[in-house]
């Protein structure tokens, strides 16, 4: 653990800036670099009032190791209650969060061939799914039997569907600290202008809720919108309530983007380090800003279009636009990556990377190697929590679903873990109770194959009983939702399939006892 912390600090200087040594001198450069940071913010919004709180401690670093990667690497989170870019990353969340979503009609908007890549949870993998299944695109014979092996992407043709390839997935390393501020700024500026165009504003409203004082965990809310008509050029003035609202800008909301970004001085142990690129994990912006910076580009390479010099409108050639087809089968979560029948993909991740006029999609500074699973066959890929699967039926290339726990990886065998609280702890009953809901809503949602559906849902009864939840309460339940979700398998339930019966069966053949081993075999005395 200690070794990959070191290793990790010391092989990646171009991250972290430590301060001086010396704790007092390290002082003085800490209130310096905070009162450049206010003194931009005076000049670009001398009327806000907003300010780095110089007071407030600094946030630390709180280090993991990922024991599933190979080698074994690092995650750093930044951990704070409170530090002094609190109030102001409340605010770039809330504007973020509010471009997130606005983003995505923009894209649909310019893009409606093309399904936006940037997703929230696995539900939209399994959308992409069964549109994917509905295609009926032509399929490989034998799966299984095809190996490893990567051949050379065939060449695209005008006419001819995508050709097959097995689905596959990308990790983007150390995306957090991996992304340019210059570039990120570039990015996020572009995305704030098509928003603003988009929502007919010239500015975004913040407002800001102090805590309840009734409420010992209560925390300050923020909530962003767009402005109507001129931007108002009055100081904000707190109600009655402590409620205050603020108006910012393009600019304005680049100049609080940029100075967060420098804000981010944070204590590893006695010492005291800036991170000079990216952005720490475990503030609240973060995801907001490493989703919309990877949106940018992949939006950008869905427009490229080249121009002939005869026609001033932008065109695509028939040979493109079949390249392009085969993007759209792409799903991205945060900083994973998941692909279907895209032979090009490998070919065109950066754009210093060009195939058939058309530009790659990520800035070459990011590092994005293709995942590898040596326990899997070829046509099996982990994305999320789902196994996905590929097949041919006659003919046809279809993909299936499993549940995929990463907990059941080779690094984790010698751990000893617990997937569910005991029915005797002190959680909360009704958060108890409804386990079993929420992990039968979470089978049903990404699981396509019945059968294995019903081993799942049975495995999941018997983890529960082991729990010392009552077997009769879980199965009540599990006749409950499968009553209130007919349309679960309806196909296959129709056809005769015995859903309930099939898994209280294997239930209660977990559950049966099993015999005891036999006793070793004695050995002689001597021995």
């Amino acid at each position: 653990y200690v070794t990959c912390l070191v290793h990790d600090l010391q092989s990646n200087p171009q991250y972290y800036s430590p301060l001086d040594p010396d704790a007092s001198r390290a002082l003085v450069e800490r209130q310096a670099h905070y009162a450049r940071l206010n003194a931009e913010l005076h000049d670009s919004m001398p009327r806000h009032g907003l300010r780095y709180d110089v007071n407030a401690p600094d946030a630390y670093y709180a280090g993991t190791v990922k024991m599933h990667k190979t080698p074994p690497s690092t995650r750093y989170l930044a951990c704070s209650q409170d530090c002094p870019s609190t109030h102001i990353s409340l605010i770039v969340t809330a504007i973020l969060r509010l471009f997130y979503y606005t983003f995505q009609r923009v894209w649909r908007r310019d893009l409606p061939n093309y399904p936006i890549w940037m997703c929230d949870q696995s539900a939209a993998v399994i959308s992409m799914l069964h549109r994917y299944n509905a295609q009926l695109f032509p399929g490989a014979p034998d799966p299984a039997a095809a190996g490893p092996s990567n051949p050379a992407p065939p060449q695209p043709t005008a006419a001819a569907p995508p050709p097959f390839a097995y689905p596959a997935a990308y990790d983007f390393t150390r995306l957090y600290t991996n992304l340019p501020h210059a570039l990120i700024l570039d990015a996020l500026s572009e995305i704030a202008h098509k928003c603003m165009l988009y929502s007919n504003s010239s500015f975004v409203s913040v407002t800001v809720s102090p805590p309840n004082p009734r409420s010992e965990d209560s925390k300050a809310t923020a909530y962003a919108a767009f402005g109507v008509g001129a931007q108002p050029t009055r100081a904000p003035v707190p109600s009655k309530t402590g409620t205050i609202t603020y108006h910012f800008s393009l600019a304005q909301f680049c100049c609080l983007l940029s100075t967060l970004l420098r804000a981010t001085l944070i204590r590893f142990g006695p010492h005291l380090v800036h991170q000079i690129c990216g952005i720490p994990m475990g503030i609240p912006p973060a995801p907001f800003i490493a989703n919309l910076f990877l949106a940018y580009y992949e939006y950008e390479f869905f427009r490229q279009v080249p121009a002939r010099a005869s026609n001033p409108e932008p065109h695509q050639t028939s040979v493109q636009r079949a390249i392009l087809a085969a993007f759209a089968w792409a799903k991205r979560y945060l900083d994973d990556l998941c692909a279907l029948r895209n032979a090009w993909l490998a070919r065109l991740l950066k754009t210093d990377q060009t195939f058939h006029g058309l530009r790659g999609i990520y800035p070459p500074q990011l590092d994005i190697p293709a995942q590898t699973h040596p326990s899997l066959a070829a046509h099996e890929l982990p994305f999320l929590d789902v196994l996905l699967v590929s097949y041919s039926r006659d003919g046809k290339a279809r993909i299936t679903t499993h549940l995929y726990d990463k907990r059941c990886q080779d690094a984790f065998k010698g751990i000893r873990l617990s997937r569910f609280v005991h029915a005797s702890s002190s959680v909360n009953e009704a958060a108890k109770r409804n386990i079993f809901v929420g992990q039968f809503r979470r089978l049903q949602r990404v699981i396509l194959d019945a059968d294995t559906f019903v081993v799942e849902t049975a495995v999941l009864m018997y983890t529960l009983v082991r729990q010392n939840y009552p077997a009769r309460f879980l199965c009540d339940k599990l006749r409950d939702q499968l009553v209130r979700w007919p349309q679960l398998f309806m196909l296959e339930r129709r056809a005769g399939l015995p859903l309930e019966r099939r898994i209280l069966t294997l239930f209660a053949t977990l559950c049966r006892p099993q015999p005891p081993p036999p006793p070793p075999r004695a050995l002689p005395a001597a021995t």
